[in-house]
């Protein structure tokens, strides 16, 4: 049978977080970035921990309990360890560096005679009207 309490996983990562400070319900799912309904975190994340024995329902604060870690908690987040992160690598861009040979901006290097339609006048407003040429 696969353990449900497996490195990086949401319960790992509530257990962590629940373990550096008592938290409600609410916000326990913003700390681990939970986006399913609190109904769905307290039955797949808060109700394992709480059966399990990791985790108890502690005094209220504004009418929701606070959600802290037991000793046992405190041995199983001991033996899954810490929650790796992926922190995304930021590079920094250095504009001045190179040079810029406006490809863009010349005149049109294509096929010869690729642009001659642009000669030819088109019906619009039921008048012929000659595109300005460059």
């Amino acid at each position: 049978m696969i353990s449900k309490y497996t490195a990086g996983s949401k319960i790992h990562q509530a257990l962590e977080r629940i373990n550096r400070s008592s938290l409600t319900a609410q916000e326990l799912r913003k700390e681990i970035n939970y986006t399913q309904s609190i109904l769905r975190l307290e039955e797949f994340i808060i109700t394992p921990l709480l059966s399990d024995g990791y985790i108890v329902r502690g005094e209220t604060n504004n009418f929701f309990s606070l959600l802290r870690v037991t000793p046992k908690g405190e041995e199983k987040y001991r033996e899954l360890g810490v929650v790796k992160r992926h922190m995304l690598r930021i590079e920094k861009i250095d504009r001045f560096v190179g040079s810029y040979d406006g490809k863009e901006l010349k005149a049109f290097t294509g096929r010869p005679g690729a642009m001659d339609h642009m000669k030819c006048p088109s019906l619009m407003a039921e008048g012929l009207v000659y595109r300005r040429l460059r």
